[in-house]
């Protein structure tokens, strides 16, 4: 099954996210990654911190990515880039349990028609800006899995709003991979905006009362905004 690679990496000082060299760097990570996995592959800046950057970007499965970490082509690419970045966490997300059947086969026929881009690459293809997301969902009578049905319920319920006043732009929500094995679970809503204000201004809307309902499953939210690194 596809999943997002979605990382979090940090500049090692004194690297700027600007510098010409780095961003060339960058650049070959972009290429090599998309030859390896025959996806599309994004790389961020974090707009809150720009000592920050998100790589995003799809695999045929979980498996497949862990065969790349080994291989020539990725070791060459660490090499290149250890004095000037590192890992601060990297996980893979899925398609979330539990969504419903309708909204499960609209994603699955976007992702078997070569002239649509699956989801999570519709946000960041077109967006000026993005908003991520990671919603930590709270165990609810000791049943951390009955907090995550509800979690999803809540937000396939309510979504529409934030479809309607997104207008134009997409999201995508996906489910943390590796959930299972840490005994935590995890999801996180990539959306696309004009700007950081129009983002902001979603929960000065009605609609936005009904949506934060997901809050009732969740213990934290951390919420960031980013854009394409222009490579």
């Amino acid at each position: 099954m596809a999943v997002t690679e979605f990382a979090l990496l940090r500049l090692i000082p004194p690297t700027m996210i600007t510098d010409p060299t780095f961003l060339e760097q960058l650049a070959h990570v972009k290429e090599t990654l998309e030859a390896a996995s025959g996806h599309p592959f994004y790389l961020l800046g974090q707009i809150e911190d720009p000592t920050y950057m998100y790589i995003i970007g799809s695999w045929p499965s979980v498996e497949e990515h862990w065969k790349f970490i080994p291989s020539e082509a990725n070791q060459r690419l660490l090499a290149m880039l250890k004095d000037f970045v590192e890992v601060s966490w990297m996980f893979h997300l899925g398609f979330p349990q539990g969504v419903l059947a309708s909204s499960q086969e609209s994603i699955q026929a976007m992702s078997e028609d070569e002239n649509i881009a699956p989801s999570v690459e519709r946000v960041l293809v077109e967006a000026p800006v993005v908003s991520i997301e990671r919603y930590f969902i709270s165990p609810q009578s000791g049943e951390l899995g009955e907090s995550y049905k509800g979690f999803i319920e809540t937000f396939t319920k309510t979504e529409h709003h934030l479809k309607s006043y997104q207008a134009t732009h997409h999201h995508f929500l996906g489910e943390r991979a590796e959930s299972e094995s840490t005994g935590n679970a995890e999801a996180v809503l990539i959306a696309g905006w004009d700007s950081v204000a129009q983002q902001i201004g979603f929960a000065e809307t009605p609609g936005f009362l009904e949506f934060a309902k997901i809050k009732n499953f969740i213990h934290t939210v951390e919420i960031k905004h980013a854009k394409k690194l222009k490579l």
